[in-house]
């Protein structure tokens, strides 16, 4: 019974021997094809990243000879030939790297012809810029053959990268069952030579009768073990309670250069660097603190060179359950780790940014270029919403796509906008693609990011050179459209720009003329330059002001004098800063001397018809009607009616004329009385209409003319009388409030029938009637602009129809 059972041991013993030489050999032919994977893996990687590199140079090359053309600056040509060098290099390499796939190797042979086609066209378009100038390159470009072969490049790319991904993907679940068969043939392994251990154990506890027979065959076993463990690559040992070695293997004795006798009974610390020992010893000490199987990662330098081992160590028991040693089986790993840390520095340190998103949009990973561009350490982002670095605009981008992506699996060319640690922002394309698991479920996302922050920066560049020169020529048509001298003034250039209609109307050459702005002030007259110089600053420091006008005398190119009216447009970017000015000179001496003319025959045209009419309606009043029939009656009264009106012309042309000629007088007056004054003046109107009538006067006292004042608000007020809403209440609103320059700015708001846009460009012309719904002859509006411009004021109007009207006036 006892021999049987013997046998049946020392049999198992045998078949757990050859089981651990093929799991040997099986987890050697597992480490070979892992180290394939891994290569197989990093070459698909190498070819999507140098495809991406070859798009990238294209659009950069398509780029560089458009800005060239627009722009014929060498600037633009040299990153075109740095570019041109760059792609073909690239395309060689891909070229070795594909030689081994026949299908990529035609598109790689395609894609070469259609890349010399590119730079051939490129280079025909700059030389024709050079030579025959932009027209002509641009006809080039719009004859659309560039278009189709960057299209085509496009294609091409993308037909190799989806290629590519393709094998990646059945090369990645290649490296995982690798990975999955090496760990379980390994820990197959180990376990077979513990078992293997421990049947030698019990057959040499069976045989202690028969010492001979068992030391022979305890011998046999230890060398058919030694033999065993001797022919695998992985280091054997095993160590009793105090840390002494009591069984080590060939590749042990190679790994410490000595002798099995000179390594047995003998510590970590007596074979080993005191480090190295220490970090062996401690996970030593875990395996019999624990009593359980630990496998670790492990690290040495031998030879000069530094190694990694996986090693898995186990307690040995004795038939008491007590452990009484540890075997050890540490599998040289230094090849996968060399290869592993060129992955993770491909990965890490490439020329594009790289990272992974969660199922919740959380980094998961980030690459150094990453973050490098960024400012941040990977502790600082790692586990951090995406959102935290992208502005307002892309965070809503990004929450409208990613849901999106998480379905579809893949995103193209998304252009987003990083802000970096520095507050600073970061243009970038983004392109990514899902991984997903077993049940088609997203686990995270795999992401490739490229600076296109110098492009963006290119783009605005071009639109601004174009903007400039669209301006430019726009500048030059209307110069030449118009007989004013037309001006545009850079204020942060100080560039002042002149139209052809400066050269005719002052005789100066414009290519003698200093073009800024000084050279504009000192031809004005010395008696009005402070006061057109001012006015103009005042305008441009001013929050909100945006027009200027001034009526100067300006120095000719023969040394006399033109009355001149200038206007302009003040210009303010975004953020209210004023950045330009435009505007144009209008010579109107010759206007004004006609004006003069007219004025003086109109003085004299109703002091002489004052009297005669006088006499006539005297004549008119003493007749005696009691003599005439009704028919002749009938004729009086036409005479009269017509006098009288001819009359009340004559008056108002006159009272015109002295507040056009008048020097008014100004002085302090009270608001605030001269609207009550004028509220007892209507009375008998406001009792009727009952108007409300609010008043907000933030300033009460205003240097004008008391008469000229009340007379503005009287006709404001009658007018809102006459033109309110018959569908509501009449309210007025009348505020005064300080300007920018120290002036009075009154509004006066009512909530009446308004006035048509089209009649806004004549509302203030005498005898101008726009409503047919109440009597007027037309000629309040007239007087009120009258009084404010001899006051020295402007009045502005905003009106919307069956809304009311708002009059601005400033004094």
């Amino acid at each position: 019974m006892r021999i049987s059972f013997l046998n049946n041991i020392i049999i198992g013993f045998f078949l757990i021997c050859v089981s651990v030489i093929l799991l040997a050999d099986a987890s050697y032919r597992n480490s070979l094809k892992y180290t394939e994977t891994v290569e197989a893996i990093e070459h698909t990687q190498q070819v999507l990243l140098t495809s991406e590199e070859i798009l990238a140079l294209s659009q950069y090359i398509e780029t560089s000879m458009q800005s060239f053309v627009l722009t014929n600056k060498k600037q633009f040509v040299l990153p075109f030939y740095e570019a041109k060098k760059t792609i073909l290099l690239k395309h060689e390499t891909l070229k070795k790297l594909i030689k081994d796939n026949p299908p990529q190797r035609i598109r790689v042979i395609q894609l070469f012809y259609l890349l010399k086609e590119k730079i051939g066209f490129s280079e025909l378009v700059i030389k024709k810029r050079r030579e025959a100038g932009m027209e002509v390159a641009e006809s080039l470009i719009a004859k659309g053959f560039d278009l189709n072969t960057m299209e085509q490049i496009r294609s091409l790319v993308e037909q190799i990268q989806t290629e590519e991904k393709g094998l990646l993907k059945i090369r990645k679940d290649a490296y995982n069952k690798n990975i999955t068969a090496f760990s379980k043939t390994f820990r197959l392994q180990l376990l077979a030579i513990t078992i293997a251990i421990l049947l030698s154990s019990v057959l040499i506890f069976f045989n202690l009768k028969d010492r001979k027979e068992a030391q022979d065959l305890l011998l046999e076993s230890k060398q058919l073990l030694q033999s065993i463990i001797d022919n695998t690559t992985s280091l054997i040992y095993v160590k009793d309670l105090k840390g002494k070695f009591a069984l080590v293997n060939k590749s042990f004795e190679r790994l410490v250069g000595l002798g099995k006798d000179d390594i047995i009974g003998k510590t970590n610390f007596e074979l080993f660097p005191n480090e190295i020992a220490k970090a062996f010893q401690e996970t030593d000490d875990m395996v019999f603190a624990q009593q359980r199987t630990v496998e670790v990662e492990e690290k040495g330098e031998f030879d000069g060179k530094k190694q990694y081992y996986i090693s898995i160590k186990s307690p040995l028991y004795h038939t008491d359950n007590k452990v009484y040693a540890l075997c050890g089986i540490s599998t040289n790993i230094t090849e996968l780790k060399k290869q592993a840390d060129l992955i993770h520095d491909l990965y890490d340190n490439a020329p594009c940014g790289y990272y992974s998103l969660n199922l919740d949009g959380n980094f998961v990973n980030i690459n150094k270029t990453t973050l490098d561009w960024l400012g941040y350490t990977k502790e600082e982002l790692m586990g951090k919403s995406f959102k935290s670095i992208l502005t307002e605009d892309s965070i809503d981008n990004f929450e409208r796509n990613f849901p999106l992506f998480k379905l579809n699996g893949i995103l193209k060319d998304k252009e987003l906008t990083f802000v970096r640690k520095d507050k600073t922002k970061l243009f970038v394309i983004i392109n990514s693609s899902a991984v997903l698991d077993e049940n088609q479920n997203f686990q995270y996302s795999r992401s490739t990011v490229f600076d296109i922050t110098e492009r963006k920066k290119l783009e605005t560049d071009l639109k601004k050179a174009n903007l400039e020169l669209e301006s430019i020529e726009w500048f030059k048509l209307a110069g030449k459209a118009t007989a004013d001298a037309m001006w545009d003034w850079d204020l942060h250039s100080g560039r002042l720009m002149w139209g052809e209609g400066f050269e005719t109307l002052f005789g100066y050459q414009l290519s003698n003329v200093k073009p800024d702005i000084d050279s504009w002030i000192n031809n004005i007259h010395p008696d009005d330059k402070e006061k057109v110089v001012k006015h103009l600053y005042q305008v441009i420091n001013s929050e909100s002001e945006t027009r200027w006008s001034e009526e100067f005398r300006y120095i000719k190119a023969d040394n006399t004098y033109a009355n001149v009216l200038d206007k302009g447009l003040l210009l303010r970017d975004k953020n209210n800063k004023p950045y330009r000015m435009v505007g144009a000179m209008q010579d109107v001496t010759v206007f004004k001397k006609n004006i003069e003319d007219l004025q003086q025959f109109s003085f004299i045209t109703s002091h002489n018809f004052r009297a005669p009419l006088a006499n006539l309606l005297g004549i008119l009043d003493v007749m005696h009607y009691s003599t005439l029939d009704d028919y002749n009656k009938q004729l009086i009264e036409m005479i009269r009616t017509s006098t009288s009106q001819l009359k009340e012309t004559i008056d108002h042309l006159s009272q015109v004329l002295v507040i056009k000629n008048k020097n008014v007088e100004l002085q302090d007056v009270d608001i605030n009385k001269v609207i009550k004054k004028v509220e007892n003046d209507l009375h008998d109107d406001i009792e009727k209409i009952k108007p409300e009538i609010s008043l907000r006067l933030n300033v009460s006292v205003v240097k004008s003319n008391k008469y000229y004042l009340e007379s503005i608000i009287q006709n404001l007020l009658t007018n809102s009388f006459k033109y309110r809403s018959p569908d509501r209440k009449l309210h007025i609103e009348i505020t005064t409030e300080k300007t920018l320059r120290d002036r009075t700015l009154l509004t006066f708001s009512d909530n009446g029938s308004g006035i048509e846009k089209r009649h806004m460009n004549k509302l203030f012309g005498m005898y101008q009637r726009f409503h047919n719904s109440a009597e007027g002859k037309g000629l309040g509006l007239f007087l009120i602009k009258s009084q404010i411009t001899a006051l020295g004021g402007s009045i502005e109007v905003q009106s919307e129809v069956d809304k009311g009207t708002t009059f601005l006036i400033t004094l």
